[in-house]
């Protein structure tokens, strides 16, 4: 059994999108850390070896070679920088991440309305091809049972053979719908596992969900409030870190 409210919730769970959104939002926040370290002293340390090695040396060739001895020089040192002032570009920089931030931020939300729509669309649908598979059967129950009427009534010579050939040709036509319409329903599920982004059953058992079909205003509100969806939202909020990051480069 697959329920339409734990159907979305697989998805806003396991599906890769809302997974890779969510690292994307982890690494803007790890930038805005890093960005703001400006602030902090930096501190940078380095050490130096040099190790000789034992060689003859030529001022006692004539006398007899003499093996000078091993030379070895450590140099090490630290260098500490605080920057006091940069005119605002830290400032800049610190906001230009934030609003980067925040726009991935809105971009997740996005990619959540996408999926669970998504799911949704791809349960009602499996529900109407289900549906549809249902009055196949029926159909060809009703086409049998029609068809074992007439051989009764042409055995007696009440109908022609005419009236069953045709019978039967109604009855062929309706099982290959029911074969095309199982087919389709398969096929919906996988539609289903995949808008969930999981690999799920071939078949679910599905719930009742009725649906009605209400009016949704008209098209200047349905504009209006369009322009609050989260992907205007993000593509803002890049526009503002955009300038923001102008303004430190200036």
């Amino acid at each position: 059994f697959l329920g339409l409210r734990q159907a979305v919730e697989l998805g806003l769970s396991k599906h890769p999108v809302l997974q890779e959104g969510s690292a994307n939002v982890k690494a803007a926040e790890a930038r805005t850390e890093q960005t703001r370290s400006l602030y902090y002293p930096q501190v940078y340390a380095n050490v130096d070896s040099a190790a000789g090695a034992g060689r003859l040396n030529p001022r006692f060739l004539i006398g007899g070679g003499l093996l000078q001895q091993n030379l070895s020089a450590y140099s090490a040192g630290v260098i500490a920088n605080q920057r006091l002032y940069d005119f605002g570009f830290t400032r800049n920089l610190v906001e230009s991440s934030q609003l980067a931030e925040r726009a991935l931020t809105q971009d997740l939300h996005a990619r959540r309305a996408l999926v669970a729509l998504s799911v949704q669309r791809a349960y009602l649908v499996s529900l109407k091809r289900r549906r549809l598979v249902q009055i196949a059967e029926e159909t060809v129950r009703e086409r049998g049972i029609i068809k074992t009427q007439l051989e009764a009534l042409f055995r007696q010579q009440l109908k022609s053979k005419l009236d069953l050939d045709l019978v039967q040709v109604e009855l062929t036509n309706s099982e290959s719908q029911l074969v095309r319409a199982r087919n389709d329903l398969k096929a919906s599920f996988a539609d289903l596992n995949r808008a969930m982004g999981i690999t799920g059953a071939e078949e679910y058992v599905l719930e009742d969900i009725r649906t009605d079909v209400r009016p949704q205003g008209t098209l200047e509100a349905l504009i209006t409030d369009s322009l609050s969806h989260p992907e205007v939202r993000k593509a803002k909020e890049f526009t503002s870190s955009a300038e923001a990051r102008l303004r430190a480069m200036k």
